[in-house]
Parts: structure tokens; sequence; C-alpha cells
């Protein structure tokens, strides 16, 4: 058999066994047809949803995007290595629409770009990587294997839709279309460039968070992550990957029971080669919590599952 992820170790070094579950899962429901085989899933139906930060590339001190946001926490993070108290979401989209309204998306999504690909990580153990390579190779060759089993892959993060699509396509093969984020309104700008454009508005600080005429489009994150899957997708995961509480609602959304679906927390576990946070030592973890309790929510170790982390 071809090793598909090949930085998983498998259950024979006595580790826990999740690469062998999430091989058997894809090959339940994607093997023979639905004549021979009850748990067959088409390939129109093959719906996998993976949380971003913390799930497919690193979170810690802060989430990546508030460096974007302020430059200056670049600085201020490089003489430590503890981990950051960061911006909820919700503060992060509020800061960040200060500094970039009247933007078109497009010049949004491109110094967005510029930045990932060209600032290094401010702790020093990580300082040689960019902020793109700080993506978990065993979760890349995981997009590669659904994918190459007829899966269609989507992020679903509660970060900004438009930072996550900037580089997306580059570090994880997954196209602006299938990224579902959290985003504030925009509007056509008919006196922008030869034919118009899309621009962000300005979010009105005063309204409370619910109010559309605040100027956040979606909050994508725990409720609001099954209600951007509907949006967007219009069908339900059955396989979901994250890391967090705020993960929680995307994984009982996509829960229909051990044959019809997998979930995937990844826990951060491994100190030594990146973040120690995961397991509730540092808060809460609701999605931690309820994993101990059912055999189709897969906790995977990084310090045990992983042979290698980034790549």
């Amino acid at each position: 058999m071809i090793n598909h992820l090949a930085s998983w170790k498998s259950s024979a070094d006595g580790v826990t066994g999740s690469k062998e579950v999430i091989i058997e899962f894809v090959e339940k429901v994607t093997t023979g047809n639905s004549d021979t085989n009850p748990n067959y899933v088409k390939p129109a139906d093959r719906i996998a949803t993976f949380d971003n930060d913390g799930t497919l590339w690193s979170e810690r001190p802060r989430y990546f995007q508030e460096y974007f946001v302020d430059p200056s926490k670049l600085d201020e993070d490089s003489g430590s290595e503890q981990i950051k108290t960061s911006l909820t979401k919700q503060e992060l989209l509020l800061k960040e629409a200060s500094f970039y309204t009247g933007e078109t998306t497009e010049n949004y999504i491109t110094a967005a770009n510029e930045f990932v690909k060209n600032t290094n990580h401010p702790y020093e153990k990580f300082s040689s990587y960019k902020f793109i390579n700080m993506t978990y190779r065993p979760l890349i060759e995981l997009l590669n294997y659904l994918r190459a089993n007829e899966f269609k892959v989507y992020i679903c993060s509660g970060g900004g839709r438009d930072f996550v699509r900037s580089f997306a396509e580059d570090a994880y093969g997954i196209p602006p279309e299938n990224v579902i984020g959290s985003s504030i309104v925009t509007e056509y700008d008919p006196a922008q460039g030869s034919g118009g454009d899309v621009v962000r508005t300005k979010i009105i600080e005063s309204l409370p968070w619910h109010k559309a005429d605040k100027g956040l489009g979606q909050y994508n994150d725990k409720e609001g992550k099954p209600v951007g899957i509907q949006r967007q997708i219009g069908k339900r995961p059955i396989i979901a990957c994250g890391n967090s509480t705020g993960d929680l609602q995307m994984f009982d959304y996509t829960d229909q029971g051990a044959e019809k679906s997998l979930i995937v927390l990844i826990n951060h576990d491994d100190g030594d080669r990146e973040f120690k946070y995961n397991d509730g030592t540092e808060g809460e973890n609701l999605s931690w919590d309820k994993a101990q309790n059912l055999e189709h929510w897969r906790v995977v170790s990084m310090k045990v599952d992983f042979t290698t982390i980034f790549g």
C-alpha cells in the first residue's frame, strides 16, 4: 500500500493508531459503490472541513493574522518564547478593519500574501521559517490523501476569510473558493479601477457584534462554523478536523455517528518541536473534553503520532 501519510506513525510503532483509523474510514466510504457497500459515499458528498489556526498551521505565540495587522508585535515577541494572549478573532477583525477601510479586497489579499511569504516567525527556534512555512507536514499529507480519494477539501476558519485566501492555495493547494472564514462587509465601488471593484467597509464599533450593519459579514467561529459551511457548501461534511473549543460546533454538525463521520482533533502536546497547550492546561477546550468519550472523535498526538511537524 502506498504510504499516503508518510509523516504519521503507524500503530505498529506503538502509537495511538490514528493513522489506521483515518485510512480505514476513508477506505470504508470510498470502496465499491452504493450497491455493494452500505457505507459508500459518492464523490459529490465527500466533504472534509479543516480549521486553519492550530490545525493546518501554527497559531502561536499569536494568531499570525495579528502580526499582519500589527507588525510591532513581531519585535515585542522576539525576545521570549512564552505563549502570548492573542486578541479574540472578533477583536482582530475589528482592529484589522480600522487599518484596511476602503481597500479593495484584491489589494488586501496581495498585501497579506506578501506578508505571509516574506515575514519570519519571531521565536528564535522558528526564526528561519517564514509564516507560510509554519504549516504542519502531516496535515498537508492528509489533505493530499483525501483529495486523492475524491474528497472536496475546505478550510473553515474563525480567522479572516481574505487573509486565509491570500495563502491557502500556495500553502495547501486549497483554492480561494474553498475557504470559509470570518469577514467584514464589503461593497462595490464603481470608481475603483477600470470596471469598479469590491472594497472593505468600516466596522461600526458602537454596535453589538450580531448587528449586520456593524460591518461584520460573517463571524465564522463556534456557532458560526456550521452556518458558514451550510451557506458556502450546502452539504454536511463527513470529516472535520480542528483543535479547539472554536471547532466544537463544526464537529457536532459533522458527527452523524461512527459509521458515517470522522472527527480529528489535533492535540498540541509537543513543546519541543512546536508548542504545548491544547489539553486543557491553558484553559478550557470543550472539543478535547468531548473527544475523550467518543471513539470516532480521534485525538491525534503531535508528539506521538507525527514523525515530523514542519516540513
